[in-house]
């Protein structure tokens, strides 16, 4: 596993999903990769005592 800044343009991935990207243009200069799909979404849960979602 690698990590690479990708743009999500629609802001549908979360911290921890594994997901396919792709090379396009340098949209920052970090970015030049885009998400394509997601694979695997993170898991996650709600913390009954404090409503707060945890991974």
């Amino acid at each position: 596993h690698k990590k690479f800044f990708a743009h999500d343009e629609k802001e549908n991935c979360s911290l921890g999903d594994v997901v396919k990207i792709e090379a396009c243009r340098p949209l920052s200069k970090m970015k030049s990769f885009t998400v394509v799909e997601i694979i695997r979404r993170a898991k996650t849960w709600v913390d009954p005592d404090t409503n707060e979602v945890k991974r």
